[in-house]
């Protein structure tokens, strides 16, 4: 009886550490942030994390490697491509401040300088000179999704390091994308869909841009939409969460995406829920938007503060002149979005979250 305890508890132990070990380099980066361990602490830990959560991933990792081979090897030959294309750019200085050089100054100043992911360019740009001191990209776009982001730039600070987790989380949705289309289409279909991934040329440009938050839409899209098809609460709770919390555009695209979902019947009363975390996070955005990233956080730029979602002169002067000098391009643009997918996708519910964000990107 005794030998069983041990056993159980030895398995209740390490069921823990597994899980433990991944938030390594957050415990010693917290710590170092204030000042309480020096920075030789955050390379190990970040290498700790990163090796504990493969680890901790494997059981899907290796059933994607041995399952689909061929589409694996096309993720890991797209990534490499396009890393290699992109830091080909970068030594050739065609990359830029934005948004490459936010994001870069950003996630090191956050790692290494006990700054919040200071942001230069948009101190000029946005706010000229702020009150505060300095401005955070958290104040221009708030995004705790980039906090997933500093393990891995602590471990190879580098543009390199951005432009390989973009290329890869690009190509391994079609990973996601299969699994989650198999249980609706089939197989056979599923698989064609997964090789059109590829096919399709915004694919390339998404992973040709820079470095942007937007490229990680789609894999934790599929993510989400996997875990409502087949997970577990916490796999449907942390899937959605992470997904919020990309840009503060994506509680829209959850919120579009319900009606599709409550219709095929995926998530029934559970749509409320998800109707209610996603306004929480779209209102949440707009006030941590509103904080002081710069040490100063003894008050609050909310109450009392006027925020009007369209100014008069933005409704009757900005938008007409946008749509007359566009017209021509916008359209060839809109064609290019539908041509290739034969406008099938305007036929389906599932087409709002992509409505609503090309409405968004095509007025601001």
């Amino acid at each position: 009886m005794t030998k069983v305890k041990i056993e159980k508890t030895g398995k209740t132990v390490l069921s823990i550490v597994k899980y433990v070990l991944p938030l390594t380099f957050y415990i010693t980066w917290v710590l170092y942030f204030l000042y309480l361990l020096p920075s030789s602490v955050i390379f190990p830990s970040a290498l700790v994390t990163l090796i504990s959560t493969l680890y901790l991933f494997r059981n899907p990792l290796y059933t994607w490697l041995k399952k689909w081979p061929t589409l694996t090897s096309v993720v890991f030959l797209f990534t490499f491509f396009v890393t290699l294309w992109m830091y080909l750019k970068y030594l050739s200085f065609e990359v830029y401040a934005f948004d490459l050089g936010t994001f870069q100054q950003s996630l090191y100043t956050t790692v290494f300088s006990h700054r919040w992911f200071l942001d230069n360019p948009d101190m000029a740009t946005f706010y000229g000179t702020h009150p505060e001191g300095y401005v955070s990209i958290w104040n221009i776009l708030f995004s705790p999704f980039m906090l997933l982001l500093l393990p891995e730039y602590a471990l190879f600070p580098s543009p390199v390091t951005l432009f390989f987790i973009q290329a890869l989380a690009i190509s391994s949705s079609s990973i996601l994308l299969r699994e989650v289309s198999t249980g609706w289409l089939g197989e056979s279909k599923a698989r064609v869909l997964s090789y059109l991934w590829f096919a399709y040329p915004f694919t390339y440009f998404s992973g040709f841009y820079d470095f942007h938050l937007e490229s990680f839409i789609p894999f934790f899209t599929f993510l989400t939409l996997l875990s409502i098809q087949r997970g577990g609460r916490l796999f449907r709770a942390s899937s959605l969460v992470v997904y919020l919390t990309i840009i503060k555009a994506t509680p829209f695209l959850m919120i579009a995406l319900l009606p599709w979902l409550y219709r095929k019947k995926l998530i029934g009363k559970n749509v409320v829920a998800y109707m209610f975390t996603s306004i929480f996070f779209a209102f949440f955005d707009v006030i941590m938007e509103r904080i002081p990233y710069d040490g100063k956080l003894t008050h609050f730029y909310v109450l009392g503060v006027k925020v009007p979602l369209l100014s008069e002169s933005y409704v009757f002067h900005y938008i007409p002149i946008l749509l007359y000098h566009l017209a021509p391009q916008l359209g060839v643009t809109i064609l290019s979005w539908f041509v290739g997918v034969l406008f099938l996708p305007l036929f389906s519910l599932s087409i709002l979250p992509a409505l609503v964000w090309m409405g968004g990107g095509l007025i601001t």
